[in-house]
C-alpha cells in the first residue's frame, strides 16, 4: 500500500507558493502592478526571420548532462535542444518519426520494424546509426532511475537489422508503444562505458539536435550554439544561454529582472511575481486533469443516477470561465482535448438542477438513513476548492445534507488512503501516452466479479466491461482500430462517469517580445518548434 501511495503521490497535484530569497527581492509594489501589454500568441506573419541573437532561460544544477542519465525535467527540456527522439508528437498529439524515417508493425504488435533516416550526422560529423539506437535503448534499461526507464519496459529485445534498420520486439502488444519512443537518442561511439554520471563526456554533450554544446561555466551556465549540420536545418537562433537556478521561485524573478527571456509557468503562478510591463503568452493545454472522484465503497455512489447527479450540478462553462480563469479547458474524458484520440461527440449533462433532483429522488436517497455526503479537498488549491464549494452549495440547494472536508495535501492523502470521504475533488498530471490504467484500475489488481481483487485505493471504479475496454484500447496494433476503441471507451466513461470530468489546465511560455516565431509549445517538449523561432534586433 505505502508503495503504491508513493506512486500515487507522483500523479496529485497541489498547485502551492512558496518564495525564495531571490523571489522576495522583488518589492509588495511590483508584485501588485497589473499588467499593461499582455498579448495572446499568434504567429509574426509579418515579420521576416533573421539570424542571430541569443536564447536566455533557465534550469537546476546538472548532476550529469547525458540525458539518459539525468533525473531532472529542467535539464531534460534543455538537453532536448541537443538531442533528438525516434518519434515526437504532432499538433493533435500523435506520435511521428523523427530519427525514424518509415516504421511497420507486425499483425500481432508484438515487433516493430524501423528505418532510420540516412543523413542524420552527429555534431562531430559522424552518421547516426541503427547501433546508437540499440545503445541508447540498452543505456535506458540499466540505468533505473533515467527518465525514460518506464518507456523500455516492455521492450524485450532490439535487434539491429543493418545501419539503418533496426526491429523491436515488445514483450505484449501496446498501443501507445510508438508515444514512448520519445527518448533522446545518443552516440554508441562517444558514450560506450561512459558510466560515470560526471565524467568529462557525460558533461560534455554531443547529439543530432538543432543545437550543439559550447561550454558549461560551472555552478553558474550552459551555452549552446546553432547546428549547422542539424538535419532539420540550421535554426534561426544563434545561441541559447542556459542559467543555472535552485528553483521556480528564481526561475520567476530571472524573467521579471530581464536574465532570461522565456519561461515555462501557470499563468496564475506567474502574475503573483510579474513586475514587467509587455510579454508575450503563449498558453497551451498542459496533461494535468481535475476531476470529482467517488468512494466506491460507499452503496451511494454504486448507483449512476447518484454520480449523474453531480455531473448536472457541475456548469462547466462557467466553472472554467469564473474559476479557472479561462485558464483550462473543459473536458468530459480522462483523454486531453487536443488530442487525435478525443471524442468530440459524448454525451454531457449541462447544468440541470430539477434533473439532478429527480435523480436524487429516483435513487431513494431521501427515504433512505443516509446521513449526508462529506467533500473532500486540499486546501492548497483555490480552483478545486472553489469547485467542491459549488458542489456543496448546489447539494445543499436541493435537499441534500453536505459538509465540506477541507484538509492540507498531508491529510488529504491520508483521507483518500483510509477512505474517510464520500466525494473527493482531485487530480492527476496523465502521461501524454493516453493509457488509462493508472487512473481507473491499479496495477497488478485484477477484477472478478464486478470487484478489485488485491490491494487498491477506493476511488477506483470496479467494472470488468470497462477493464476489458481499457485493456482493448492498449492493445489496438493500427490507428484505426486505436481510434475505434478509444472511442468507445470514452463514450463508456461519459455514460457510466467513473469520475466526473472538469478540466486540463493550461500553462504557458511566457517571453519578453523580443521571441518572434510561431511559438507553438507542446505537451510533449516546450520548445516543439524551436527552429522557427528567432529573436527580433528591434526589440
Amino acid at each position: 500500500m505505502k508503495k503504491y501511495l508513493a506512486f500515487m503521490l507522483t500523479f496529485l497535484l497541489v498547485f502551492c507558493t512558496a518564495c525564495t530569497d531571490n523571489a522576495k527581492k522583488i518589492s509588495q509594489q511590483e508584485q501588485e502592478k497589473t499588467t499593461e501589454v499582455v498579448t495572446k500568441k499568434t504567429p509574426d506573419e509579418n515579420l521576416t526571420p533573421i539570424n542571430g541573437g541569443a536564447l536566455k532561460l533557465s534550469m537546476r544544477m546538472p548532476k550529469t548532462l547525458n540525458p539518459l542519465l539525468n533525473n531532472d525535467v529542467t535539464v531534460a527540456n534543455c538537453l532536448d535542444f541537443i538531442f533528438q527522439p525516434l518519434f515526437t508528437m504532432d499538433e493533435n498529439q500523435k506520435p511521428m518519426p523523427l530519427i525514424a524515417e518509415t516504421y511497420v508493425f507486425s499483425e500481432d504488435g508484438l515487433t516493430l520494424l524501423i528505418n532510420l533516416h540516412k543523413d542524420i550526422l552527429w555534431q562531430d560529423g559522424t552518421r547516426l546509426t541503427a547501433r546508437d539506437v540499440d545503445f541508447s535503448i540498452q543505456t535506458i534499461k540499466n540505468t533505473a532511475n533515467s527518465l525514460y526507464h518506464k518507456s523500455v519496459e516492455n521492450i524485450e529485445k532490439c535487434t539491429v537489422i543493418d545501419d539503418y534498420t533496426l526491429s523491436i520486439k515488445y514483450k505484449t502488444p501496446y498501443a501507445c508503444a510508438l508515444y514512448l519512443l520519445n527518448f533522446p537518442i545518443i552516440p554508441y561511439s562517444y558514450y560506450n562505458r561512459e558510466t560515470n554520471l560526471s565524467s568529462q563526456k557525460n558533461m560534455t554533450p554531443m547529439g543530432s539536435g538543432f543545437y550543439k554544446f559550447d561550454n558549461y561555466v560551472d555552478i553558474k551556465e550552459i551555452n549552446l550554439v546553432a547546428n549547422e549540420n542539424c538535419f532539420k536545418g540550421k535554426p534561426y537562433i544563434n545561441n541559447v544561454k542556459i542559467i543555472i537556478t535552485p528553483d521556480i521561485e528564481t526561475d520567476l524573478y530571472c524573467f521579471n529582472q530581464g536574465k532570461t527571456n522565456i519561461i515555462q509557468a501557470d499563468i496564475d503562478e506567474w502574475v503573483k511575481y510579474r513586475s514587467n510591463n509587455v510579454v508575450t503568452i503563449n498558453e497551451f493545454v498542459s496533461m494535468n486533469y481535475d476531476f470529482v472522484g467517488f468512494n466506491f465503497d460507499k452503496d451511494i455512489f454504486k448507483n449512476k443516477n447518484i454520480r449523474r447527479a453531480v455531473a448536472y450540478l457541475l456548469p462547466l462553462d462557467e466553472i472554467i470561465s469564473e474559476y479557472y480563469l479561462g485558464h483550462a479547458v473543459k473536458t468530459l474524458s480522462p483523454i486531453n482535448p487536443e488530442s487525435w484520440l478525443y471524442e468530440k461527440n459524448l454525451k454531457g449533462y449541462g447544468y440541470d438542477k430539477q434533473m439532478a433532483k429527480k435523480l436524487f429522488e429516483l435513487s431513494g436517497f431521501f427515504e433512505s438513513e443516509n446521513k449526508g455526503i462529506k467533500i473532500l479537498v486540499n486546501k492548497e488549491n483555490d480552483e478545486r476548492l472553489k469547485v467542491a464549494q459549488r458542489i456543496n452549495d448546489e447539494l445543499t440547494s436541493i435537499g441534500v445534507k453536505c459538509a465540506l472536508d477541507v484538509v492540507d495535501f498531508e491529510e488529504y492523502l491520508k483521507k483518500l488512503e483510509s477512505k474517510d470521504y464520500d466525494i473527493f475533488l482531485g487530480g492527476n498530471k496523465l502521461p501524454v501516452a493516453p493509457d488509462l490504467r493508472h487512473i481507473f484500475t491499479p496495477t497488478n489488481v485484477q477484477i472478478k466479479d464486478n470487484k478489485p481483487v488485491g490491494t487498491t485505493f477506493n476511488f477506483y471504479y470496479a467494472d470488468e466491461y470497462f477493464a476489458n475496454l481499457v485493456n482493448s484500447s492498449l492493445s489496438a496494433t493500427n490507428e484505426t482500430d486505436m481510434k475505434t476503441y478509444y472511442s468507445t471507451l470514452q463514450k463508456y466513461i461519459s455514460e457510466e462517469l467513473p469520475y466526473v470530468s472538469i478540466a486540463f489546465r493550461k500553462t504557458a511560455l511566457v517571453s519578453d517580445v523580443s521571441v518572434k516565431g510561431d511559438i507553438k509549445p507542446h505537451v510533449s517538449d516546450m520548445y516543439w518548434n524551436i527552429n522557427k523561432w528567432f529573436i527580433s534586433s528591434t526589440n
